[in-house]
């Protein structure tokens, strides 16, 4: 199971303060602990000299008390063997999380007769200075030693035949494979290493310059998941990066990387919230996967870009068709969204958290939005093609700079949360073609001043949170004249407190057909105004906002007169 974003970055670099992504981070972190394995329910059997038990037969698992996190303090010595009530048991595994924010324990003695050490036994145990696996340990699960920033011994018994720490590295290795599985702050990757493992440095944080050596060819999943170094140097001969690899990598934040020629895949999310500055494929020997233009990776194969950058431009003359999941996710310098014509997919986070893209503009073409495709990415003004057919989950959510949203009439529903917390937003015009409104679609939009439906019959909302209470008190929806008692009828948009039937020509909405109407519908036509009401701008009903509705509210007026 994945959970997706990332990006890569190295050489020298002065590195940016991003205090806006801690939050995010340790969600992240919340959510790499879920998703690992759990040897067990964590509810301890008895505690003999300090330390908690579990029994399975006639083997003990070593655990932790009841409370939030462990209260093993001090230098912490297991046995290997323990009796209760007079059965002797042997010690076998180290529960998950059993040892989690231990920070006031400084060392630990393993058993001899220890078997398995379970996923993030020992994460946060900041103060750790070393760390020694007996040669009894077949199994070590992923994060194990995950954020313990103090240490810097990391050595495998000589004898075991399972995992070993060869050169010196500080690091522990699965022998049979040369994957070098849990790393740390000391760690030099040796050059018989082929795999960097899942989540490997994940949270290591006390990394000076990590060279990857030419014997690595994949990083897995989640291996430099919220890592942080001086300095990152990739190889010549990588050939898989998987998905998430450099996930929030800070190590990476604000630096150029550049990708050897011998890159066969690199997954959705690499390179998610690493904030690069550049990326692109080192120049010579042709690849036949991927390509790099514009700052970007691009696939040769789908023309789809799988990695931008901060200072990246979609390139004209390659023809990009799509944008790939989490492409850009993070680029938080990136301005305005300039998408070329051509492209028909926009991927789930394409643009997450893309904080100063002022304008978002979707060409014509463009036939599937992802979820929460431009999230959190600070847009101003948005265009939504006529060729978009679906506006999904989250695919707006929190761009707070919005103020005016015009939902075109090929829209035939909202998803889940598209707008929510768009706080800024004033003016919301639902075009005539939607039928369903999801779930909080535009909840914490609480600076709503008008919402116009433009659609005969209400679309259905699927609960009285579509909106919130603030917006049902104070904004004004503006519906069909023929349709107003229908949507006074209708569930939940019955609980706007003020609701009006359309006057085509009052394009103002100041309740009078005048000169200044004409005026807001000209500069509308010269794109300098968002502050009309769209459903009374098609003056002469046919459907469209032209020159001949200007004509047609002109011609109203002489007549008037």
């Amino acid at each position: 199971m994945y959970f997706s974003l990332f990006l890569p970055n190295f050489v020298s670099y002065n590195k940016p303060t991003l205090s806006n992504f801690t939050t995010m981070k340790k969600l992240l972190l919340l959510l790499s602990l879920s998703l690992g394995c759990m040897c067990s329910a964590m509810a301890y059997d008895f505690e003999q000299d300090g330390i908690y038990y579990l029994i399975n037969g006639n083997e003990l698992t070593v655990t932790k008390d009841k409370s939030k996190y462990s209260s093993y303090i001090g230098d912490v010595v297991i046995p290997d063997t323990v009796v209760h009530d007079g059965v002797t048991y042997t010690v076998t595994a180290i529960e998950s999380l059993a040892f989690r924010h231990c920070y006031r324990m400084p060392s630990i003695v393993l058993p001899n007769t220890l078997k398995t050490i379970c996923d993030s036994a020992f994460i946060y145990c900041e103060g750790l200075r070393s760390f020694y696996v007996p040669k009894s340990v077949s199994y070590i699960g992923n994060a194990t030693l995950a954020a313990c920033d103090s240490l810097k011994s990391l050595i495998v018994d000589p004898e075991n035949p399972y995992y070993d720490s060869r050169d010196s590295c500080n690091a522990i290795i699965e022998t049979s494979t040369d994957k070098l599985v849990q790393g740390g702050g000391p760690t030099v990757i040796p050059n018989t290493v082929k795999i960097i493992g899942r989540q490997a440095f994940d949270y290591c944080r006390s990394m000076k310059n990590l060279v990857l050596p030419n014997s690595v060819k994949k990083i897995e999943t989640r291996a430099f998941f919220l890592a942080d170094f001086n300095s990152f140097t990739f190889n010549d001969s990588l050939e898989v990066i998987e998905p998430y690899a450099f996930l929030t990598c800070e190590g990476l934040m604000g630096t150029t990387v550049r990708l050897p020629n011998t890159i066969t895949y690199i997954g959705p999310w690499a390179f998610a919230l690493c904030n690069l500055q550049y990326i692109s494929m080192v120049t010579g020997n042709y690849n036949s996967t991927y390509f790099s233009s514009g700052n970007c990776i691009i696939e040769r194969a789908t023309r789809k870009i799988v990695v931008g950058s901060r200072y990246s431009y979609i390139p004209y003359g390659v023809e990009v068709k799509s944008i790939g999941e989490a492409a850009f996710a993070g680029c938080i310098y990136t301005t305005d969204l300039c998408l070329p014509r051509g492209i028909t997919e926009i991927g789930r986070y394409a643009f997450f958290k893309t904080f100063r893209a002022y304008e978002v503009n979707i060409p014509e073409g463009v036939t599937s939005i992802g979820d929460y495709a431009f999230s959190e990415c600070g847009a101003w003004r948005l265009t939504i093609p006529s060729t978009v057919t679906n506006i999904g989950d989250g695919v707006f959510q929190s761009c707070t700079g919005l103020r005016n949203v015009v939902i075109p009439d090929n829209i035939e529903s909202i998803g889940y949360r598209a707008f929510q917390s768009c706080t800024n937003l004033e003016n919301l015009t639902i075009g005539s073609g939607v039928t369903a409104i999801g779930e909080e679609a535009f909840v914490g939009c609480n600076a709503l001043t008008s919402v116009t439906c433009m659609a005969q019959v209400p679309p259905v909302m699927a609960s009285d949170n579509c909106f919130t209470t603030t917006a049902y008190d104070n904004a004004t929806l503006y519906v069909p004249s023929a349709s107003l008692n229908s949507y006074k009828g209708t569930d939940y948009w019955n609980l706007f407190f003020q609701a009006y039937g359309n006057t085509p020509g009052d394009v103002n909405g100041d309740g009078n057909i005048s000169i200044n109407d004409v005026t807001v519908l000209i500069d509308v036509l010269l794109g300098g105004s968002d502050s009309a009401i769209p459903s009374n701008m098609d003056v002469n009903g046919d459907g469209n906002v032209s020159i001949g509705d200007a004509t047609a509210l002109i011609d109203m007026l002489l007549s008037n007169n």
